[in-house]
């Protein structure tokens, strides 16, 4: 079919131009985002704690599946940071062993001696079910192992199409103008959310160095936003009593899955730092995440860390509990 319109300033035929070309977008933006739920159905995660890590050498990650052939095929192979974290973003219908080890020589290959720890038979937390929440599983390096000294094991190749490392912040310093931050992130994050965090992640992201002697306040923006939108208020805040945080997430995802990440988050920032107070500020859709995030740390922690909770805009009255976990 064929549309014909004659544009005539300031006439409806303007008008409605510009509402099939509205249209056109928002149409796009849905095929996008129907693309970006159909791997999100398709996909989990599994998170790793890594404890006991040389704190000379590099600390390495990763995921292990077996391929039709009878061969491991590797995923995700990553550098384990200081706050021993590694995500891994898994496609389901597999199961996966998930390995860490100290690489003592630098030679980038599991030697015998050097400490490591595999799990096997681990299936990813899927993404679309909103009951299952992705606790951390906790792989504690240890010498005590089957390989020989003087033995290695050669890496498997790489397999991309099985899935990747998932890149994460608990408390990295981070500079608001960063073009993550942005508004157009922000947005690709609500239609495209699949995507967001295959390239930007998520977690919580700290403007300085943290301090003690500061009370920390995390903000949370609502769908579609992004941290930049908080920008005039952070200029106003007393930067010499607070210390400012912000929550990045991907706003396309449910509730109950931003929420859990956000608590566990916050859990491991409590442990880190031994947080005792701490105030929250939400914009939005970022209030039901937040909301779901406290109660399930307090949880978590045997005590609510959270002195103030501040919600802006949250559609409280609509919202149904039990569909993000939540109870009244």
């Amino acid at each position: 079919m064929w549309i014909v319109v004659k544009f005539l300033r300031g006439s409806p035929s303007r008008a409605l131009l510009l509402a099939f070309s509205a249209c056109l977008l928002c149409s796009c933006s849905l095929v996008r985002l129907r693309q970006s739920v159909k791997k999100h159905n398709a996909s989990g995660v599994i998170a790793v704690k890594v404890t006991n890590p040389s704190t000379t050498a590099t600390n390495y990650a990763l995921a292990l599946s077996r391929s039709h052939a009878g061969s491991n095929e590797m995923i995700g192979f990553q550098v384990v940071g200081t706050d021993g974290l590694a995500l891994f973003l898994l496609h389901l219908g597999h199961t996966y062993s998930v390995a860490a080890f100290s690489d003592l020589n630098g030679n980038g290959t599991y030697d015998g001696g050097e400490p490591a720890r595999m799990v096997s038979n681990i299936r990813p937390t899927p993404f679309a079910e909103s009951s299952n929440r992705a606790d951390i599983l906790t792989l504690t390096l240890t010498t005590s192992n089957a390989l020989p000294r003087g033995q290695k094991i050669v890496l498997p190749r790489e397999n991309p199409k099985l899935g990747e490392a998932l890149p994460m912040s608990i408390g990295k310093i981070a500079n608001l103008d960063d073009s993550k931050f942005s508004v157009e992130v922000g947005e690709m994050s609500m239609w495209q959310p699949y995507k967001f965090i295959e390239e930007e992640g998520f977690g919580i992201y700290f403007l300085e160095p943290y301090s003690p002697s500061k009370i920390p306040v995390l903000f949370v923006y609502g769908i579609g936003g992004s941290p930049q939108d908080w920008r005039t208020i952070l200029q106003k805040m007393d930067r010499k009593k607070y210390q400012l945080w912000f929550y990045q997430y991907p706003t396309g995802f449910h509730l109950d899955k931003s929420a859990n990440a956000l608590a566990n988050s916050l859990i491991l920032l409590k442990q880190r730092y031994g947080l005792d107070r701490m105030n929250v500020v939400a914009h939005s859709m970022g209030g039901l995440v937040s909301r779901g995030a406290i109660q399930r740390a307090a949880n978590l922690a045997k005590t609510n860390f959270v002195a103030h909770f501040i919600s802006i805009s949250t559609p409280w009255a609509d919202m149904n509990w039990r569909s993000v976990g939540l109870s009244t």
